[in-house]
């Protein structure tokens, strides 16, 4: 995984201080920040326990929803069939 993930990263034009941990804090601020939802994330996440919600989703600026909608990253679509 570490060689495939490498050859992708660098083929994005990103760095080696982009690794999987980092993508999956990125990811739960990102939906934290659009959805508001503690079960969401905890489910999506595999995490048994809640406070793993935040120890992964961090505070981020007021402006982040705006910023991601802008750019496409819309995680609170399609939110029908959810496993809870």
């Amino acid at each position: 995984m570490a060689a495939a993930f490498t050859t992708v990263r660098k083929a994005a034009g990103l760095g080696p201080d982009v690794t999987p941990y980092v993508l999956r804090h990125t990811w739960a601020t990102w939906v934290y920040a659009q959805t508001k939802d503690e079960l969401l994330l905890r489910t999506l996440g595999g995490w048994s326990r809640k406070d793993m919600v935040f120890h992964y989703a961090k505070l981020a600026s007021p402006d982040l929803l705006e910023r991601l909608l802008r750019f496409g990253w819309d995680f609170g679509q399609n939110l029908d069939n959810l496993p809870y």
